[in-house]
C-alpha cells in the first residue's frame, strides 16, 4: 500500500475536447504513474525467547527486513528505506531495531543466517 501519483498534462485534461470531436492541437497526452511506499518484507530469522511487554507471552520473536520502494507503473524499482523489525508472534506488537542490533541478535542464535 503506498502513495501513487499520476502526472501528465493536467491542464489538457481539464480543457479536453468533448467526445466525438477531434483535437486540433496535434499533441499526444502522456501519463506517468509513479509512487512511494510499496513495501517488501523478508524473514531473516528469530532472536530466541523474549517476553512481550504488551501481551506478556514468552515466545520466539522473528526479525523481518522491510524495504520501501519507489515504483513506476506499479513496479517496485528503487529501494529508498530499509527497516528491521521484531514482532511478537502472539499479539503482533512490533519494535524497530537498528542494523547493528539485528546483526547482534542474529549472531547470538546459532540456527540463523543473515
Amino acid at each position: 500500500m503506498g502513495l501513487f501519483l499520476v502526472c501528465g498534462e493536467i491542464a489538457a485534461l481539464l480543457t479536453a475536447t468533448p467526445r466525438g470531436t477531434n483535437s486540433t492541437s496535434g499533441e499526444d497526452r502522456k501519463v506517468i504513474i509513479f509512487g512511494f511506499g510499496d513495501r517488501k518484507s523478508k524473514l531473516l530469522g528469530t532472536i530466541g525467547m523474549m517476553d512481550c511487554p504488551r501481551c506478556h507471552n514468552t515466545s520466539e520473536w522473528p526479525i523481518h527486513q522491510q524495504k520501501s520502494y519507489f515504483s513506476l507503473f506499479f513496479i517496485p524499482l528503487i529501494p529508498y528505506s530499509t527497516r528491521y523489525l521484531l514482532s511478537c508472534p502472539v499479539c503482533r506488537e512490533t519494535r524497530e531495531i537498528s542494523a547493528d542490533e539485528k546483526d547482534r541478535f542474529l549472531s547470538q542464535v546459532p540456527h540463523n543466517h543473515s
